[in-house]
C-alpha cells in the first residue's frame, strides 16, 4: 500500500514537472513579444477582493468604545494602503452611512473604533481600484446595553452653515452646526460630517466631533473643488437619528497680477498683466475687469478695462495713470467657476518736475544757473547735470553735476566758448520725474 502511494506520488510530481517544463519551452519559443490569453486577462480585468469583518465586542453598555475589524483581499496584488470606508446603520436611518475610515495595513488589516450609542450594524465598502473590483463585506451587529427603554425616542434636529461658502485653492473654510432636541441642545453627542464631490457617487466619510454643551459642533475643511457637506447623528436610546440640509462650498480660481512698469512717468502707460487659473489648470475664455482706485484711499473700485483669458489663461491690458493707482483683476463667476480677485498692485506715478535754465557771460566765463521744482515746490538736494554741445555737434557732453542749494537752485561756471550750447538734466528719483531744461545757446 504504501509502495502505492509513493509511486503515484512520484508520478504527480513527475507530471506536473514535465507540464511546467512544456510550458516554460513554449513560452520561450513563442518569444518575449506573445502574452499568454491568462496574463492578458489578468492585466485586463481588475481582480475580484473580498473583505471580513468582525468586531472585538458583539454587546457593550451605552457609550462603551468597541472596535470594528477587518481584513480586505486583493488577489494577485497587495492591499495595503488601500483606504477602506466603515458603514454604520441604525434604527430610523435608510441605509448604510459612512462614519469612519480604515488604511489597510500589513496584510490588509483593518480597524477603526466606535463608540455606539444606540444597537448598530456595521461594514465596510471599497470603493475599488483601477486593479481591484469594489466591494462590500458582510453585516456586524454591535448591540448596546441599557437599562431604560423608552416607549418613543424623541426627535433631533441637526443644523449646519458654511463660514465662507466660498474659499481660494488650498484655502480653509468652517463647517458649523448644533444639535437640539425640541429646542434644547444636546451636549456630548457624536455628529458625523460627510461629504460629496462632484463626479463621486454617494456620500464619503470627513470627520467626526462630539457636539459641545451647547450641542455645537465645528469642522475644518480644505476642499479642492466646489464640495457638499452635511451633518449626521445615528441617534440614541432616547433620540431619534438626524441629518443636517446641505451646504456647498465653492472654490474659487487663482487669480495673480502684474504690471510692467510698477513705476512710471506721467503720461505713460503700464501693462497690467495676470493669470486665471484653477487646481494649476488655466482657464480660458473666461471674461477679466481691471479694477483701478487711487492708491492708499479706501474709494470704490472702478472698471478701468476689460479682456477675455487667452488659451493658456492669461489676460493683459493697459492703463494709463495720472496718480498712483491701485489695480486688481476680476475673473467673471462662468459654469462650475466662481467669480475670483486677484490681490491688490500699486503702480506708482512719479510727480512732474520742471527744470529752468538762464546764462550770462562774464568776460571769459558763462555762469549757468537753473532751479528745480518737483509737483510746484522747490527740490533742494537733487543732482542736476550739466550738458553742453560744442558747435557743429550733434550728440550732448556732460561738462559738470552739482547737488540743488535749499531753493532748488544750482549754479555752474564754464569757460566761454562761442558757439557752445548747454542745457540741464534732472535723471529723476525717489517719488519725481525725470526733466530736462530747455537749450541755452552759445
Amino acid at each position: 500500500m504504501s509502495e502505492t502511494r509513493s509511486f503515484a506520488a512520484r508520478t504527480w510530481r513527475t507530471g506536473v514537472v514535465t507540464t511546467i517544463a512544456t510550458l516554460a519551452v513554449a513560452t520561450a519559443t513563442a518569444g518575449a513579444t506573445t502574452v499568454s490569453a491568462d496574463a492578458a486577462q489578468t492585466q485586463s480585468t481588475p481582480a475580484s477582493t473580498s473583505i471580513a469583518i468582525s468586531v472585538v465586542r458583539s454587546s457593550v453598555v451605552a457609550g462603551a468604545g468597541d472596535t470594528v475589524r477587518g481584513q480586505l483581499t486583493v488577489p494577485g496584488a497587495s492591499a495595503a494602503g488601500r483606504q477602506v470606508t466603515l458603514e454604520a446603520k441604525t434604527a430610523g436611518v435608510d441605509g448604510f452611512t459612512p462614519v469612519g475610515t480604515a488604511t489597510a495595513g500589513g496584510g490588509g488589516a483593518l480597524s477603526v473604533s466606535v463608540t455606539p450609542e444606540v444597537t448598530t450594524r456595521y461594514r465596510w465598502n471599497y470603493a475599488g481600484a483601477a486593479d481591484a473590483r469594489p466591494r462590500l463585506s458582510g453585516v456586524a451587529l454591535v448591540k448596546v446595553r441599557t437599562t431604560s427603554h423608552p416607549a418613543r425616542r424623541l426627535p433631533a434636529t441637526l443644523s449646519i452653515r458654511s463660514v465662507h461658502h466660498t474659499v481660494g485653492f488650498g484655502g480653509r473654510d468652517t463647517i458649523r452646526g448644533q444639535l437640539r432636541s425640541r429646542g434644547v441642545a444636546l451636549p456630548h453627542r457624536s455628529v458625523v460630517l460627510q461629504a460629496h464631490v462632484p463626479g463621486t457617487t454617494g456620500w464619503q466619510f470627513r470627520s467626526t466631533r462630539s457636539s459641545n454643551r451647547h450641542g455645537k459642533v465645528s469642522f475644518s475643511v480644505h476642499p479642492q473643488q466646489r464640495t457638499a457637506y452635511r451633518l449626521f447623528f445615528l441617534g440614541s436610546q432616547v433620540f431619534r437619528p438626524a441629518h443636517s440640509a446641505v451646504v456647498r462650498v465653492a472654490v474659487r480660481p487663482t487669480v495673480t497680477i502684474a504690471a510692467t512698469p510698477q513705476r512710471i512717468d506721467p503720461g505713460q502707460t503700464t501693462t497690467v498683466s495676470g493669470t486665471v487659473s484653477k487646481a494649476g489648470t488655466p482657464l480660458a475664455g473666461l471674461t477679466v475687469d481691471l479694477l483701478a482706485r487711487k492708491a492708499h484711499t479706501h474709494a470704490a473700485w472702478k472698471i478701468a478695462g476689460t479682456a477675455v483669458t487667452a488659451a493658456d489663461g492669461t489676460v493683459s491690458l493697459e492703463a494709463t495713470p495720472a496718480v498712483d493707482t491701485s489695480y486688481r483683476l476680476r475673473a467673471h463667476h462662468a459654469t462650475g467657476v466662481a467669480a475670483a480677485l486677484s490681490p491688490v498692485l500699486s503702480v506708482v506715478v512719479s510727480d512732474p518736475t520742471s527744470l529752468s535754465i538762464s546764462g550770462r557771460h562774464t568776460g571769459s566765463t558763462t555762469v549757468i544757473s537753473g532751479r528745480l521744482l518737483g509737483d510746484h515746490h522747490a527740490l533742494r538736494g537733487r543732482t542736476v547735470v550739466l550738458e553742453s554741445q560744442a558747435p557743429g555737434a550733434t550728440a550732448w557732453t556732460q561738462a559738470g553735476s552739482d547737488r540743488t542749494a535749499r531753493h532748488g537752485q544750482v549754479r555752474f561756471v564754464e569757460p566761454t566758448v562761442t558757439g557752445t550750447s548747454y542745457r540741464l538734466e534732472f535723471t529723476g528719483g525717489g517719488h519725481f520725474a525725470p526733466s530736462t531744461s530747455a537749450t541755452l545757446a552759445g
